[in-house]
């Protein structure tokens, strides 16, 4: 019966801790697989959406460099029109009024794009120039531009042809302009130098709308020295990601954009420009999202797998060993274990276990058997044991004894009722000579000598 309360007690292990360690096992592994990966998302998968966003960004001011670039070069189109024209070669050089009065209207500055044309000698003194406003259309002074500009003031100057072309940013009091300079000469591009031509185009609110509608981002062009966009300069010079030599880039996350900055430099390679873009994150967003979307189906996954691996442990595992147990702990009416036969065809451990199990139910019927067995020799035996216990009252003189009852019986009947004695008779030698006396006492002394191993010889 021990090994029946054992088994008992490995029921009641069985089918609620198993299950339930079975249980929580498969929740902790799949949570921590699932919080792994949101981890792994979020600090390798989402930085590379970031990563690739500022790469974007980055295209995106280089495409307003590209666009500026463009503005410039076709200021160094006009300009290299107007001075490679003999009417041109001639006026920087007679300075002759028809020239004035027929191309340098103001209808020429409209036709061309251009709010400056400036036009001086070799000498640096100024032949012609003007320049109008981008807003009002009127006529305007430049202090930039004045009546001479010596070469060594609109760039780096030296002895070749090449030194009389410069194009890039210049600062003006009205503003940040564009401008582009070449060489007068002749129609033919052979010949002496005469003059210098420049030519030059505000870059105003408009135009800086316009880049930004070309190249699809929200541009905000502010000179670099402006107070309100000191923290940015600050911040691009002490981070060490740009100089005045070399400009570099920077970039500012927000909840829905990006913010990039990037400097721009003057015909003298000094910053001129901020350039702020502000693109919207779209990248991150729909990356963001579809992490999101990865992530709930990657728990509905593993909801649904751990849900699989439960109810697949349970039926090969859980269900096995409990049924197993309840085998062990049931008894059938004649108080035998019943053996397990569901899987004692398996070829795993369930099914070594089922087989051992099977062997010590033997083992165990047949203990119980054999005690049954000898429980009901034992209690036949007790039936059939009848002792003599007490005083027992008996004659002096006829030797009856006297039971119970008060009835007096014979020895030989008494004892043999009051026990499994039997009686037979014969006749001892001391008899013998009393009572036959022409007996021969050889027999009897052989009859004494004899012991013999039975009453029954001595009759």
């Amino acid at each position: 019966m021990e090994i029946i309360n054992i088994f008992r007690k490995m029921q009641s292990r069985v089918s609620s801790s198993l299950r339930n360690r079975m249980l929580i096992i498969i929740i902790v592994v799949f949570s921590a697989y699932i919080f792994f990966e949101h981890i792994i998302q979020w600090q390798i998968v989402y930085p590379r959406f970031v990563q690739l966003e500022t790469s974007e960004l980055v295209e995106d001011i280089e495409r307003v460099r590209a666009a500026i670039d463009q503005e410039i070069y076709h200021l160094k189109v006009n300009a290299v029109d107007w001075g490679s024209w003999d009417d041109t070669y001639r006026f920087i050089q007679d300075g002759n009024r028809e020239f004035i009065d027929t191309y340098l209207t103001k209808e020429t500055f409209s036709d061309l794009g251009v709010n400056l044309i400036y036009m001086n000698n070799i000498s640096g003194h100024c032949v012609w120039s003007k320049a109008y406003d981008p807003i009002t259309g009127e006529s305007i002074e430049l202090p930039e531009f004045p009546g001479q500009i010596p070469w060594n003031q609109f760039g780096n100057i030296s002895s070749s042809t090449s030194a009389f072309s410069h194009s890039g940013i210049r600062m003006t009091e009205k503003g940040p302009m564009l401008v582009a300079s070449k060489p007068i000469l002749p129609g033919s591009k052979q010949g002496p130098v005469k003059g210098m031509l420049i030519m030059g185009v505000f870059l105003t609110k408009d135009k800086i709308n316009a880049i930004g509608d070309l190249t699809q981002v929200l541009l905000d062009i502010s000179p670099f020295d402006s107070r309100a966009k000191r923290t940015e300069k600050n911040k691009l010079f002490n981070a060490g990601k740009t100089s005045p030599e070399q400009p570099g880039y920077d970039y500012k996350l927000n909840k829905d954009t990006i913010t990039g900055y990037a400097i721009l430099n003057d015909i003298y390679n000094k910053p001129a420009l901020l350039m702020e873009i502000n693109v919207a994150r779209v990248i991150s967003r729909q990356g963001k999202r579809a992490m999101q979307l990865g992530m709930a189906f990657l728990i509905v996954i593993s909801v649904c797998v751990a849900l699989v691996c439960y109810f697949f442990l349970k039926v090969v595992i859980a269900d096995p060993l409990t049924n197993l147990a309840d085998h062990m702990t049931l008894l059938d009416r004649n108080g035998l274990l019943n053996p397990i036969e569901e899987y004692t065809t398996r070829r795993d451990e369930i099914g070594t276990v089922t087989r051992e199990f099977n062997f010590l139910i033997k083992q165990v019927d047949f203990k119980i058997k054999e005690q049954k067995k000898l429980i009901n020799s034992l209690e036949k035996a007790s039936k059939e044991i009848k002792s003599l216990q007490g005083i027992i009252p008996i004659c002096s003189s006829c030797k009856k004894i006297r039971d119970d009852e008060g009835y007096w019986h014979k020895i030989e009947q008494y004892i043999s009722t009051h026990s499994m004695a039997d009686f037979s008779h014969g006749i001892c030698p001391d008899c013998v000579k009393e009572l036959y006396p022409d007996l021969d006492v050889q027999d009897a002394q052989y009859n004494d000598d004899k012991k013999p191993d039975s009453p029954d010889e001595y009759i």
